[in-house]
């Protein structure tokens, strides 16, 4: 008895701190878009600076992939949260504004280094990169429409242009790999 008492209790706090439907705050989405941002600025500057070679693909995957999965904990926890007022709209809309140029940025890059992607020996690498593009892309739209749709009205038009350009910009470096 004593055993299932003490599983029981075990359980109920994993399952308390793992709940992907727990109420989130604002706090948590700006603290997720800070993240995001140092992760995609990584991944930027890995990527300008990439000058070719097997281990600096594989990091720039790995970067990748990395974003991928803070992008993803960004939109469930910009889900889980209320209703934001419109000072906490702006604020996360400014976090936003600021991680846009590093994302254009990043996309641009990619394209430019794909010469070098090609010419690397091993062949496959800018079909894998093709495919990070695609989970980046995916899962930046998830944030995006998660984001929109915790935005206070009067900014929605201005998020939903930071959503087109980005959108845009996604769509140039994934035709550059199809």
């Amino acid at each position: 008895m004593k055993f299932s008492s003490v599983f029981f209790t075990a359980a109920l706090s994993v399952s308390t701190f793992a709940n992907p439907l727990a109420k989130r705050d604002v706090a948590t989405v700006r603290a997720d878009l800070a993240t995001l941002t140092t992760q995609v600025r990584t991944l930027d500057t890995t990527i300008t600076n990439y000058s070719g070679g097997l281990a600096g693909a594989l990091t720039i995957h790995t970067q990748s992939v990395t974003v991928v999965t803070t992008t993803n904990k960004a939109t469930t926890d910009t889900q889980a949260t209320a209703a934001w007022s419109v000072a906490d709209g702006r604020n996360i809309l400014n976090d936003v504004l600021a991680l846009e140029p590093l994302i254009i940025h990043s996309l641009q890059q990619i394209v430019v280094k794909k010469p070098i992607f090609v010419a690397l020996p091993a062949g496959g690498i800018p079909a894998i990169v093709a495919q990070d593009l695609r989970d980046l892309g995916a899962a930046t739209t998830r944030l995006e429409d998660a984001l929109i749709a915790k935005t206070p009205a009067s900014q929605v038009a201005e998020a939903t242009a930071v959503k087109t350009r980005v959108d845009a910009a996604f769509r140039t470096a994934v035709a550059a790999y199809s």
